[in-house]
Protein backbone atom coordinates (compact mmCIF):
# COMPACT_ATOMS: atom_id res chain seq x y z
CA UNK A 1 0.00 0.00 0.00
CA UNK A 2 1.24 3.50 -0.85
CA UNK A 3 1.97 5.82 2.06
CA UNK A 4 -1.17 7.67 3.16
CA UNK A 5 -0.13 11.29 3.48
CA UNK A 6 -3.16 13.41 2.66
CA UNK A 7 -6.88 13.76 3.19
CA UNK A 8 -7.31 12.85 -0.49
CA UNK A 9 -5.64 9.48 0.18
CA UNK A 10 -8.12 8.75 2.99
CA UNK A 11 -11.10 9.85 0.90
CA UNK A 12 -9.94 7.54 -1.91
CA UNK A 13 -9.95 4.58 0.50
CA UNK A 14 -13.55 5.35 1.42
CA UNK A 15 -14.66 6.04 -2.15
CA UNK A 16 -13.09 2.82 -3.48
CA UNK A 17 -14.39 0.72 -0.57
CA UNK A 18 -10.91 -0.59 0.27
CA UNK A 19 -11.59 -3.35 2.80
CA UNK A 20 -9.60 -4.13 5.91
CA UNK A 21 -6.91 -6.75 5.44
CA UNK A 22 -4.25 -8.46 7.48
CA UNK A 23 -2.16 -5.28 7.12
CA UNK A 24 -4.87 -2.58 7.19
CA UNK A 25 -7.32 -1.69 9.95
CA UNK A 26 -9.75 1.20 10.48
CA UNK A 27 -10.57 2.62 13.92
CA UNK A 28 -13.37 5.16 14.43
CA UNK A 29 -11.71 6.50 17.57
CA UNK A 30 -8.50 6.15 19.51
CA UNK A 31 -10.17 4.55 22.50
CA UNK A 32 -9.58 5.20 26.17
CA UNK A 33 -7.68 2.01 27.00
CA UNK A 34 -3.97 2.26 26.35
CA UNK A 35 -3.71 -1.52 26.58
CA UNK A 36 -5.95 -1.99 23.53
CA UNK A 37 -3.87 0.42 21.46
CA UNK A 38 -0.66 -1.33 22.52
CA UNK A 39 -2.21 -4.73 21.73
CA UNK A 40 -3.20 -3.72 18.19
CA UNK A 41 0.13 -2.09 17.35
CA UNK A 42 2.17 -4.99 18.74
CA UNK A 43 0.04 -7.49 16.79
CA UNK A 44 0.90 -5.75 13.51
CA UNK A 45 4.61 -5.67 14.40
CA UNK A 46 4.54 -9.37 15.34
CA UNK A 47 2.95 -10.36 12.03
CA UNK A 48 3.57 -8.60 8.71
CA UNK A 49 3.45 -4.95 9.69
CA UNK A 50 0.77 -2.66 8.28
CA UNK A 51 -1.31 0.46 8.84
CA UNK A 52 -3.86 1.41 11.49
CA UNK A 53 -5.96 4.47 10.64
CA UNK A 54 -7.51 6.16 13.67
CA UNK A 55 -10.41 8.40 12.63
CA UNK A 56 -12.15 6.31 9.97
CA UNK A 57 -15.35 4.43 10.73
CA UNK A 58 -16.12 1.06 9.13
CA UNK A 59 -18.96 -1.39 8.69
CA UNK A 60 -18.30 -4.96 7.67
CA UNK A 61 -14.59 -4.13 7.28
CA UNK A 62 -15.41 -1.44 4.65
CA UNK A 63 -14.61 2.24 5.45
CA UNK A 64 -17.74 4.39 5.60
CA UNK A 65 -16.85 7.87 6.86
CA UNK A 66 -14.26 10.11 8.44
CA UNK A 67 -14.59 10.48 12.21
CA UNK A 68 -12.21 13.27 13.21
CA UNK A 69 -10.29 12.75 16.45
CA UNK A 70 -10.04 15.67 18.87
CA UNK A 71 -6.80 16.59 20.59
CA UNK A 72 -3.54 18.19 19.56
CA UNK A 73 -1.49 15.79 21.70
CA UNK A 74 -2.87 12.57 20.23
CA UNK A 75 0.32 11.79 18.31
CA UNK A 76 2.38 12.12 21.50
CA UNK A 77 -0.17 9.93 23.31
CA UNK A 78 0.26 7.11 20.78
CA UNK A 79 4.06 7.47 20.91
CA UNK A 80 4.03 7.27 24.72
CA UNK A 81 1.82 4.17 24.64
CA UNK A 82 4.26 2.44 22.28
CA UNK A 83 7.20 3.39 24.50
CA UNK A 84 5.60 2.47 27.82
CA UNK A 85 3.23 -0.42 27.06
CA UNK A 86 5.05 -2.51 24.44
CA UNK A 87 8.17 -4.54 25.19
CA UNK A 88 10.62 -4.54 23.54
CA UNK A 89 10.05 -1.14 21.96
CA UNK A 90 8.93 -1.27 18.32
CA UNK A 91 11.37 0.67 16.17
CA UNK A 92 10.56 2.87 13.17
CA UNK A 93 6.83 3.32 13.81
CA UNK A 94 5.70 6.37 11.83
CA UNK A 95 2.64 8.33 13.00
CA UNK A 96 1.27 10.65 10.33
CA UNK A 97 -1.43 13.12 11.45
CA UNK A 98 -3.75 14.41 8.69
CA UNK A 99 -5.37 17.61 9.94
CA UNK A 100 -8.96 18.69 9.40
CA UNK A 101 -8.73 21.66 7.00
CA UNK A 102 -11.58 23.48 8.77
CA UNK A 103 -10.62 22.66 12.38
CA UNK A 104 -6.92 22.44 13.25
CA UNK A 105 -7.65 20.73 16.59
CA UNK A 106 -8.98 17.64 14.78
CA UNK A 107 -7.08 15.05 12.77
CA UNK A 108 -6.90 11.52 11.41
CA UNK A 109 -3.87 9.53 12.59
CA UNK A 110 -2.22 7.06 10.24
CA UNK A 111 0.09 4.71 12.15
CA UNK A 112 2.57 2.88 9.90
CA UNK A 113 3.96 -0.18 11.69
CA UNK A 114 6.87 -2.15 10.21
CA UNK A 115 7.21 -5.91 10.43
CA UNK A 116 9.60 -6.01 13.36
CA UNK A 117 12.93 -7.82 13.38
CA UNK A 118 12.76 -7.67 17.20
CA UNK A 119 9.48 -9.60 17.41
CA UNK A 120 7.78 -10.91 19.42
CA UNK A 121 6.59 -7.79 21.25
CA UNK A 122 4.53 -8.06 24.42
CA UNK A 123 1.52 -5.94 25.36
CA UNK A 124 -0.83 -6.47 28.31
CA UNK A 125 1.48 -9.26 29.52
CA UNK A 126 0.72 -11.25 26.35
CA UNK A 127 1.89 -11.60 22.77
CA UNK A 128 -0.53 -10.89 19.93
CA UNK A 129 -0.66 -11.42 16.17
CA UNK A 130 -2.99 -10.52 13.33
CA UNK A 131 -5.54 -13.12 12.24
CA UNK A 132 -8.82 -12.71 10.35
CA UNK A 133 -8.70 -8.90 10.56
CA UNK A 134 -8.23 -8.81 14.32
CA UNK A 135 -5.56 -9.10 17.02
CA UNK A 136 -5.48 -12.46 18.79
CA UNK A 137 -3.14 -13.96 21.42
CA UNK A 138 -0.21 -15.92 20.03
CA UNK A 139 0.11 -19.60 20.90
CA UNK A 140 3.06 -20.42 23.13
CA UNK A 141 4.81 -22.34 20.37
CA UNK A 142 4.36 -19.32 18.04
CA UNK A 143 6.07 -17.13 20.62
CA UNK A 144 8.89 -19.65 20.94
CA UNK A 145 9.26 -19.85 17.17
CA UNK A 146 9.44 -16.05 16.91
CA UNK A 147 12.05 -15.89 19.67
CA UNK A 148 14.02 -18.64 17.92
CA UNK A 149 14.08 -16.71 14.64
CA UNK A 150 14.96 -13.50 16.48
CA UNK A 151 17.93 -15.18 18.20
CA UNK A 152 19.17 -16.72 14.98
CA UNK A 153 18.93 -13.41 13.18
CA UNK A 154 21.00 -11.74 15.88
CA UNK A 155 23.64 -14.47 15.61
CA UNK A 156 23.83 -14.02 11.87
CA UNK A 157 23.85 -10.22 12.08
CA UNK A 158 26.84 -10.52 14.41
CA UNK A 159 28.63 -12.78 11.96
CA UNK A 160 27.92 -10.43 9.08
CA UNK A 161 28.63 -7.09 10.76
CA UNK A 162 31.47 -7.91 13.14
CA UNK A 163 33.32 -10.96 11.97
CA UNK A 164 33.57 -10.05 8.30
CA UNK A 165 35.30 -6.81 9.26
CA UNK A 166 37.88 -8.82 11.15
CA UNK A 167 38.15 -11.23 8.25
CA UNK A 168 38.86 -8.32 5.92
CA UNK A 169 41.72 -7.25 8.14
CA UNK A 170 43.09 -10.76 8.36
CA UNK A 171 42.83 -11.24 4.61
CA UNK A 172 44.72 -8.01 4.09
CA UNK A 173 47.41 -9.45 6.31
CA UNK A 174 47.50 -12.57 4.15
CA UNK A 175 47.86 -10.31 1.12
CA UNK A 176 50.97 -8.78 2.68
CA UNK A 177 52.33 -12.23 3.47
CA UNK A 178 51.95 -13.28 -0.16
CA UNK A 179 53.03 -9.93 -1.54
CA UNK A 180 56.17 -11.39 -3.05
CA UNK A 181 54.55 -14.65 -4.13
CA UNK A 182 51.64 -13.52 -6.32
CA UNK A 183 51.76 -16.67 -8.39
CA UNK A 184 50.56 -18.69 -5.41
CA UNK A 185 47.34 -16.81 -4.79
CA UNK A 186 45.11 -14.73 -7.03
CA UNK A 187 41.80 -14.81 -5.17
CA UNK A 188 41.11 -14.99 -1.48
CA UNK A 189 37.52 -15.75 -0.68
CA UNK A 190 35.69 -15.80 2.63
CA UNK A 191 33.39 -18.82 2.67
CA UNK A 192 30.20 -18.03 4.60
CA UNK A 193 28.32 -20.81 6.32
CA UNK A 194 25.09 -19.03 7.10
CA UNK A 195 23.44 -18.60 3.70
CA UNK A 196 20.94 -21.44 4.04
CA UNK A 197 20.13 -20.51 7.62
CA UNK A 198 19.50 -16.92 6.59
CA UNK A 199 17.10 -18.04 3.86
CA UNK A 200 15.28 -20.23 6.37
CA UNK A 201 14.65 -17.55 8.96
CA UNK A 202 13.76 -14.74 6.57
CA UNK A 203 10.87 -16.75 5.16
CA UNK A 204 7.68 -17.49 7.07
CA UNK A 205 6.83 -21.17 7.50
CA UNK A 206 3.33 -21.83 6.22
CA UNK A 207 1.25 -24.58 7.77
CA UNK A 208 -0.89 -26.73 5.47
CA UNK A 209 -4.17 -27.55 7.23
CA UNK A 210 -5.16 -30.26 4.76
CA UNK A 211 -4.78 -33.58 6.60
CA UNK A 212 -8.10 -35.48 6.99
CA UNK A 213 -9.42 -34.89 10.53
CA UNK A 214 -9.33 -38.54 11.68
CA UNK A 215 -5.84 -39.10 10.35
CA UNK A 216 -4.61 -35.81 11.79
CA UNK A 217 -6.03 -36.63 15.23
CA UNK A 218 -4.52 -40.11 15.16
CA UNK A 219 -1.09 -38.82 14.19
CA UNK A 220 -1.20 -36.27 16.98
CA UNK A 221 -2.20 -39.01 19.43
CA UNK A 222 0.77 -41.07 18.27
CA UNK A 223 3.11 -38.13 18.88
CA UNK A 224 1.54 -37.49 22.29
CA UNK A 225 2.04 -41.13 23.23
CA UNK A 226 5.72 -40.97 22.26
CA UNK A 227 6.05 -37.78 24.28
CA UNK A 228 4.42 -39.49 27.27
CA UNK A 229 7.13 -42.15 27.10
CA UNK A 230 9.81 -39.47 26.91
CA UNK A 231 8.26 -37.41 29.73
CA UNK A 232 6.02 -39.68 31.83
CA UNK A 233 2.95 -38.02 33.24
CA UNK A 234 0.27 -38.64 30.64
CA UNK A 235 -1.38 -41.99 30.05
CA UNK A 236 -0.70 -43.74 26.75
CA UNK A 237 -3.74 -44.41 24.59
CA UNK A 238 -4.65 -47.25 22.28
CA UNK A 239 -3.52 -45.21 19.30
CA UNK A 240 -1.89 -48.13 17.43
CA UNK A 241 -5.18 -50.00 16.96
CA UNK A 242 -6.91 -46.76 16.06
CA UNK A 243 -4.30 -45.94 13.41
CA UNK A 244 -4.41 -49.44 11.94
CA UNK A 245 -8.06 -48.84 11.15
CA UNK A 246 -7.36 -45.41 9.66
CA UNK A 247 -4.42 -46.69 7.57
CA UNK A 248 -6.58 -49.39 6.08
CA UNK A 249 -9.35 -46.99 5.14
CA UNK A 250 -7.74 -43.67 4.25
CA UNK A 251 -4.07 -43.57 3.36
CA UNK A 252 -2.18 -46.75 2.47
CA UNK A 253 0.57 -44.72 0.74
CA UNK A 254 1.54 -42.64 3.80
CA UNK A 255 0.62 -44.87 6.75
CA UNK A 256 0.18 -43.18 10.10
CA UNK A 257 2.72 -45.46 11.72
CA UNK A 258 5.11 -48.20 10.58
CA UNK A 259 4.76 -51.77 11.81
CA UNK A 260 5.18 -51.62 15.58
CA UNK A 261 7.04 -54.46 17.27
CA UNK A 262 8.88 -54.80 20.54
CA UNK A 263 12.14 -54.68 18.61
CA UNK A 264 11.40 -51.61 16.50
CA UNK A 265 9.80 -49.66 19.34
CA UNK A 266 13.02 -49.65 21.35
CA UNK A 267 15.59 -48.98 18.65
CA UNK A 268 15.81 -45.20 19.21
CA UNK A 269 15.35 -42.77 22.08
CA UNK A 270 11.80 -41.48 22.28
CA UNK A 271 12.85 -37.95 21.36
CA UNK A 272 14.33 -39.27 18.12
CA UNK A 273 11.14 -41.23 17.44
CA UNK A 274 9.17 -38.00 17.72
CA UNK A 275 11.59 -36.20 15.41
CA UNK A 276 11.35 -39.07 12.92
CA UNK A 277 7.57 -38.76 13.04
CA UNK A 278 7.83 -35.00 12.46
CA UNK A 279 10.20 -35.54 9.53
CA UNK A 280 7.84 -38.10 8.01
CA UNK A 281 4.90 -35.73 8.28
CA UNK A 282 6.82 -32.87 6.66
CA UNK A 283 8.01 -35.08 3.79
CA UNK A 284 4.61 -36.70 3.22
CA UNK A 285 2.72 -36.01 0.01
CA UNK A 286 0.71 -33.93 0.60
CA UNK A 287 2.59 -32.34 3.49
CA UNK A 288 1.07 -32.91 6.92
CA UNK A 289 2.54 -29.90 8.70
CA UNK A 290 -0.75 -29.34 10.53
CA UNK A 291 0.14 -32.42 12.60
CA UNK A 292 3.39 -30.72 13.60
CA UNK A 293 1.40 -27.58 14.41
CA UNK A 294 -0.88 -29.57 16.75
CA UNK A 295 2.06 -31.34 18.37
CA UNK A 296 3.80 -28.03 19.10
CA UNK A 297 0.58 -26.66 20.56
CA UNK A 298 0.35 -29.71 22.84
CA UNK A 299 3.98 -29.36 23.94
CA UNK A 300 3.43 -25.66 24.61
CA UNK A 301 0.48 -26.52 26.86
CA UNK A 302 2.60 -29.05 28.71
CA UNK A 303 5.36 -26.45 29.20
CA UNK A 304 2.86 -24.01 30.67
CA UNK A 305 1.43 -26.65 33.01
CA UNK A 306 4.85 -27.87 34.15
CA UNK A 307 6.12 -24.36 34.77
CA UNK A 308 3.02 -23.57 36.80
CA UNK A 309 3.65 -26.71 38.82
CA UNK A 310 7.31 -25.78 39.29
CA UNK A 311 6.53 -22.22 40.36
CA UNK A 312 3.86 -23.40 42.79
CA UNK A 313 6.31 -25.77 44.49
CA UNK A 314 9.04 -23.11 44.68
CA UNK A 315 6.65 -20.52 46.11
CA UNK A 316 5.32 -23.05 48.60
CA UNK A 317 8.78 -23.93 49.88
CA UNK A 318 9.92 -20.30 50.11
CA UNK A 319 6.71 -19.37 51.92
CA UNK A 320 7.36 -22.17 54.43
CA UNK A 321 11.00 -21.09 54.75
CA UNK A 322 10.08 -17.47 55.51
CA UNK A 323 7.67 -18.65 58.19
CA UNK A 324 10.33 -20.93 59.66
CA UNK A 325 13.13 -18.34 59.82
CA UNK A 326 10.91 -15.31 60.47
CA UNK A 327 12.38 -13.15 57.71
CA UNK A 328 11.59 -12.40 54.03
CA UNK A 329 14.04 -14.03 51.64
CA UNK A 330 14.31 -10.74 49.72
CA UNK A 331 15.89 -9.08 52.80
CA UNK A 332 18.68 -11.67 53.09
CA UNK A 333 22.15 -11.82 51.62
CA UNK A 334 22.75 -14.50 48.97
CA UNK A 335 19.04 -14.34 48.19
CA UNK A 336 19.60 -15.71 44.68
CA UNK A 337 21.02 -18.93 46.11
CA UNK A 338 18.04 -19.14 48.47
CA UNK A 339 15.44 -18.41 45.79
CA UNK A 340 17.06 -20.93 43.45
CA UNK A 341 17.61 -23.52 46.17
CA UNK A 342 16.71 -26.34 43.80
CA UNK A 343 19.86 -25.64 41.77
CA UNK A 344 22.13 -26.36 44.76
CA UNK A 345 22.74 -29.21 47.16
CA UNK A 346 21.61 -28.82 50.75
CA UNK A 347 25.01 -27.69 52.01
CA UNK A 348 25.09 -24.86 49.48
CA UNK A 349 21.59 -23.76 50.41
CA UNK A 350 22.25 -24.11 54.13
CA UNK A 351 25.54 -22.21 53.89
CA UNK A 352 23.78 -19.26 52.25
CA UNK A 353 21.12 -19.29 54.97
CA UNK A 354 23.60 -19.59 57.85
CA UNK A 355 25.39 -16.42 56.70
CA UNK A 356 22.17 -14.52 57.46
CA UNK A 357 21.94 -15.75 61.05
CA UNK A 358 21.75 -12.23 62.48
CA UNK A 359 18.85 -11.29 60.18
CA UNK A 360 16.65 -14.21 61.23
CA UNK A 361 13.98 -14.09 63.92
CA UNK A 362 15.12 -13.68 67.48
CA UNK A 363 16.35 -16.89 69.05
CA UNK A 364 16.42 -18.83 65.77
CA UNK A 365 19.74 -20.54 65.07
CA UNK A 366 19.71 -22.64 61.87
CA UNK A 367 23.00 -24.31 62.83
CA UNK A 368 21.41 -26.08 65.79
CA UNK A 369 20.55 -29.74 65.24
CA UNK A 370 16.77 -29.53 65.38
CA UNK A 371 16.30 -26.55 62.99
CA UNK A 372 18.90 -27.91 60.59
CA UNK A 373 17.25 -31.33 60.40
CA UNK A 374 13.88 -29.69 59.81
CA UNK A 375 15.36 -27.53 57.05
CA UNK A 376 16.99 -30.55 55.43
CA UNK A 377 13.77 -32.57 55.52
CA UNK A 378 11.73 -29.83 53.82
CA UNK A 379 14.56 -29.05 51.37
CA UNK A 380 14.87 -32.70 50.31
CA UNK A 381 11.11 -33.09 49.92
CA UNK A 382 10.85 -30.01 47.69
CA UNK A 383 13.90 -30.84 45.58
CA UNK A 384 12.60 -34.39 45.25
CA UNK A 385 9.43 -33.02 43.65
CA UNK A 386 11.26 -30.51 41.47
CA UNK A 387 14.10 -32.68 40.13
CA UNK A 388 12.01 -34.91 37.81
CA UNK A 389 9.83 -31.95 36.88
CA UNK A 390 12.85 -29.85 35.85
CA UNK A 391 14.14 -32.75 33.75
CA UNK A 392 10.80 -32.97 31.96
CA UNK A 393 10.79 -29.22 31.36
CA UNK A 394 14.33 -29.32 29.96
CA UNK A 395 13.55 -32.32 27.75
CA UNK A 396 10.35 -30.72 26.45
CA UNK A 397 12.04 -27.40 25.80
CA UNK A 398 14.81 -29.11 23.84
CA UNK A 399 12.28 -31.18 21.92
CA UNK A 400 10.34 -28.06 20.90
CA UNK A 401 13.57 -26.51 19.64
CA UNK A 402 14.42 -29.57 17.54
CA UNK A 403 10.91 -29.74 16.07
CA UNK A 404 11.07 -26.06 15.11
CA UNK A 405 14.47 -26.67 13.49
CA UNK A 406 12.92 -29.46 11.41
CA UNK A 407 9.95 -27.29 10.54
CA UNK A 408 12.33 -24.68 9.11
CA UNK A 409 14.57 -27.28 7.48
CA UNK A 410 17.74 -26.26 9.32
CA UNK A 411 20.86 -28.37 8.86
CA UNK A 412 23.04 -29.53 11.74
CA UNK A 413 25.54 -26.75 11.02
CA UNK A 414 22.77 -24.15 11.11
CA UNK A 415 21.48 -25.60 14.36
CA UNK A 416 24.94 -25.04 15.83
CA UNK A 417 24.55 -21.35 15.01
CA UNK A 418 21.33 -21.22 17.02
CA UNK A 419 22.81 -23.22 19.88
CA UNK A 420 25.75 -20.80 20.10
CA UNK A 421 28.44 -22.90 18.43
CA UNK A 422 28.87 -20.72 15.37
CA UNK A 423 32.43 -21.63 14.41
CA UNK A 424 33.38 -23.91 11.58
CA UNK A 425 35.93 -25.58 13.78
CA UNK A 426 36.67 -25.42 17.46
CA UNK A 427 39.86 -23.85 18.76
CA UNK A 428 41.41 -23.94 22.19
CA UNK A 429 43.84 -21.17 23.18
CA UNK A 430 46.26 -21.53 26.08
CA UNK A 431 46.58 -18.19 27.90
CA UNK A 432 49.79 -19.14 29.70
CA UNK A 433 51.57 -19.77 26.42
CA UNK A 434 50.03 -17.16 24.22
CA UNK A 435 51.09 -17.23 20.63
CA UNK A 436 50.06 -20.69 19.57
CA UNK A 437 46.81 -22.51 19.06
CA UNK A 438 47.02 -25.68 21.06
CA UNK A 439 44.35 -27.74 19.31
CA UNK A 440 41.83 -27.50 16.52
CA UNK A 441 39.37 -30.19 15.61
CA UNK A 442 35.95 -30.89 14.15
CA UNK A 443 36.43 -29.04 10.89
CA UNK A 444 33.07 -28.42 9.21
CA UNK A 445 33.32 -27.13 5.67
CA UNK A 446 30.73 -27.48 2.97
CA UNK A 447 32.10 -29.92 0.41
CA UNK A 448 34.67 -31.43 2.78
CA UNK A 449 34.24 -34.41 5.03
CA UNK A 450 34.37 -33.46 8.70
CA UNK A 451 37.22 -35.89 9.32
CA UNK A 452 39.19 -34.92 6.24
CA UNK A 453 41.74 -32.96 8.23
CA UNK A 454 43.13 -34.57 11.34
CA UNK A 455 43.60 -32.84 14.65
CA UNK A 456 46.08 -30.00 14.31
CA UNK A 457 48.52 -29.07 17.05
CA UNK A 458 50.36 -25.88 17.88
CA UNK A 459 53.44 -26.35 15.69
CA UNK A 460 51.19 -26.64 12.64
CA UNK A 461 50.21 -22.98 12.95
CA UNK A 462 52.28 -19.93 12.16
CA UNK A 463 52.89 -17.69 15.15
CA UNK A 464 50.41 -14.90 15.80
CA UNK A 465 50.08 -11.75 13.70
CA UNK A 466 48.26 -8.74 15.08
CA UNK A 467 45.35 -7.42 13.01
CA UNK A 468 43.69 -5.19 15.59
CA UNK A 469 43.99 -4.22 19.23
CA UNK A 470 44.19 -7.51 21.13
CA UNK A 471 42.97 -9.35 18.02
CA UNK A 472 45.35 -11.80 16.38
CA UNK A 473 45.33 -14.05 13.35
CA UNK A 474 46.68 -17.59 13.30
CA UNK A 475 46.94 -19.31 9.96
CA UNK A 476 48.48 -22.31 8.29
CA UNK A 477 48.52 -23.92 4.88
CA UNK A 478 46.65 -27.16 4.43
CA UNK A 479 46.14 -29.47 1.48
CA UNK A 480 42.95 -31.28 0.63
CA UNK A 481 42.17 -33.19 -2.58
CA UNK A 482 45.38 -31.89 -4.15
CA UNK A 483 44.35 -28.28 -3.53
CA UNK A 484 45.97 -25.73 -1.24
CA UNK A 485 43.92 -23.94 1.39
CA UNK A 486 44.55 -21.51 4.21
CA UNK A 487 43.03 -22.25 7.59
CA UNK A 488 42.62 -19.01 9.54
CA UNK A 489 41.61 -18.41 13.13
CA UNK A 490 40.96 -14.95 14.58
CA UNK A 491 41.24 -14.77 18.37
CA UNK A 492 40.88 -12.27 21.18
CA UNK A 493 44.08 -12.19 23.21
CA UNK A 494 42.51 -10.76 26.38
CA UNK A 495 39.74 -13.33 26.56
CA UNK A 496 41.70 -16.20 25.08
CA UNK A 497 38.71 -16.97 22.87
CA UNK A 498 37.94 -17.44 19.22
CA UNK A 499 36.21 -14.64 17.33
CA UNK A 500 35.85 -16.41 14.01
CA UNK A 501 37.40 -19.14 11.92
CA UNK A 502 37.34 -19.80 8.22
CA UNK A 503 39.05 -21.36 5.22
CA UNK A 504 40.28 -19.48 2.16
CA UNK A 505 41.24 -20.85 -1.22
CA UNK A 506 41.62 -19.78 -4.82
CA UNK A 507 38.44 -21.15 -6.36
CA UNK A 508 35.72 -21.62 -3.80
CA UNK A 509 32.10 -20.57 -4.01
CA UNK A 510 31.22 -17.93 -1.49
CA UNK A 511 31.19 -14.21 -0.88
CA UNK A 512 34.30 -12.58 -2.28
CA UNK A 513 35.36 -9.75 -0.03
CA UNK A 514 38.89 -9.20 -1.33
CA UNK A 515 40.56 -9.71 -4.68
CA UNK A 516 44.25 -9.45 -5.47
CA UNK A 517 45.27 -8.43 -8.96
CA UNK A 518 48.71 -9.04 -10.47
Amino acid sequence: MNRLNSLKDIEDLIEKNIEETLTLEYKRELGKKNEEIAKDISAFANTSGGVIIYGVGEEGRVPTSISWIEGKNTKETIENIILSSVQPIIKDVIINPISNPVNSSQAIFVVNIPESSDAPHMAKHSYYRRHNFQSIPMEDYEVKDAIFRKGLKKSLYFEISNNIELCKKSLNLIERIFRYRPEQRQHIVFIPFYTDAWDAITSTRRISFTTPPDRRAALVEQAKALYSELCPGAANSDWINRMDRINASTNPVNPVHPVQTAATSSTAPNSQKILDLVGARLSAAPEESDVVHDLLAHLAERMIEMNKEKNAEIKGFLRWLEGEIGAPVEDLANKTALREYYAHDFEGFFGALAKNKKKLKEGYDPTRREPKEKLQTEFSASVGKLAPLLKRIEATDGLIDRIVYKLYGLTEDEIKIVDGSTLRFKVSVTKSYWGYITTTKHLHIKGMESDAIATLKAPDFIRQSRIDRNVYLFYREIEYNNKNYHMCVVTNKNKGSVITAYITDRIKEGVQIWKKSK
